[in-house]
Parts: C-alpha cells; sequence; structure tokens
C-alpha cells in the first residue's frame, strides 16, 4: 500500500502519494543525464495531480521538497551541525514549517512603455535571459495593451533593443529571487552560540536527505 499524505498549499489541501523507490533511483539518475526536469514533472503529476510548469517558482519548488521529503521518510530530520567552537551537535528539521516565498509582478517602465513580467516558473533560472523572455506578459504603450504574443520577431526585437542590460539584470533578479525557505534556531550547549540556520532554495534542501 502506498503511503498517502496531503500537501497545504494556497490555504488548500493537495492530496498526494509518495513516489516509488524505482522512481527515487530514476529521479538520481536524471540529475547525471540532465533529464531531471522532465522526470519530477511527471512523478509531480502522478503523485499530486499538480503541474508543476504551471505554478509560480517557490511553490512548484515547495511540492517537490514536499514530496520528496514525505516519499524518503524525512519530512522530520535531524542534520548534523558543527559550531564554531567545535562541538558537533544534531539540530531537528521539521520541515513542515518550510516557508514559501510570495511573488509579484514586475514593471519596466521607459517614457510612455510599461513593460510587465509574470512571476517566474520552476527551473527558469537555469537560463537568465530565457527568464526574462519568457516572463515578459504585454506592454502599455500610450495607454493602450498589447500582448507580447501578438507582436511580431521584428517588433519584439525592437522591444529588446531599448531594453538597458543594467534594467533587465535588476528584472531578472527580482523574478528568480523568491523561494522557499526555513530558519532553524540553534544554540549550542558548549559555548552558548545562538543564531539562525537558513536554509533557502530547494536544491538545499533537498541536499539535506541525500
Amino acid at each position: 500500500m502506498k503511503y498517502k499524505f496531503t500537501i497545504r498549499l494556497n490555504d488548500k489541501d493537495v492530496e498526494a502519494e509518495a513516489f516509488t523507490l524505482n522512481d527515487y533511483l530514476e529521479l538520481t539518475l536524471s540529475k547525471e543525464n540532465d533529464t531531471f526536469k522532465e522526470k519530477i514533472q511527471d512523478v509531480v503529476k502522478r503523485c499530486t495531480g499538480l503541474n508543476i510548469f504551471e505554478m509560480k517558482k517557490p511553490e512548484a519548488e515547495y511540492v517537490i521538497m514536499i514530496l520528496w521529503l514525505n516519499s524518503l521518510g524525512e519530512i522530520n530530520h535531524e542534520a548534523e551541525y558543527m559550531c564554531e567552537c567545535g562541538n558537533e551537535f544534531t539540530i531537528p528539521i521539521n520541515f513542515n514549517n518550510v516557508q514559501i516565498d510570495k511573488t509579484h509582478d514586475e514593471f519596466l517602465t521607459y517614457q510612455t512603455l510599461k513593460i510587465h513580467f509574470n512571476p517566474a516558473k520552476i527551473f527558469d533560472d537555469s537560463n537568465d535571459v530565457m527568464a526574462f523572455l519568457k516572463c515578459m506578459d504585454y506592454i502599455i504603450l500610450d495607454d493602450n495593451q498589447i500582448n507580447i504574443s501578438d507582436l511580431s520577431d521584428k517588433e519584439i526585437d525592437d522591444l529588446i533593443s531599448i531594453i538597458k542590460y543594467d534594467d533587465m539584470i535588476d528584472i531578472i533578479n527580482k523574478l528568480l529571487q523568491p523561494t522557499i525557505k526555513l530558519g532553524i534556531p540553534v544554540k549550542c550547549d558548549v559555548c552558548g552560540r545562538y543564531h539562525v540556520e537558513e536554509f533557502i532554495g530547494l536544491n538545499k534542501f533537498l541536499k539535506l536527505v541525500e
């Protein structure tokens, strides 16, 4: 019998079931042959009914993380930690407490032209320039809204030619910044040092349970 659990997302419960050992082995192999995006999409769709490529980046990251950790039985995890004083100890991590960053629409404005960008999708950070182009949604010119999809290739080239490089980088950073994160209070019982250990981004969480 497959292990079933619930993913809480946007105040809704998503019924899910754990992926199999064979899925895990194939996912691990897919990281080596550059097919992880396609494989994880198939696994998430089968186990949750969700299409991660239709979701905002941090929400898709959260679904992948919760599915991954529940499937491995690691939703409650103990991580090894070494204090600056040299003391080694374990810290308990409850991944149910992971926070999802909010996303925002972004705009670029040049005189009478305004360009609207949708929030980034999962894996858009693999190519910054492509993420910039994919997130372009519409322009507002002289109070007229025009979808990017309605522009010709030449019009798109003309539009891109007026965008300053620094502005593009700034928008890319804003689009790709939202992610998943968790802060764990840590106190050393030898030296008394206290701080909050931060885990940020999907890769950071998955590496914890490798």
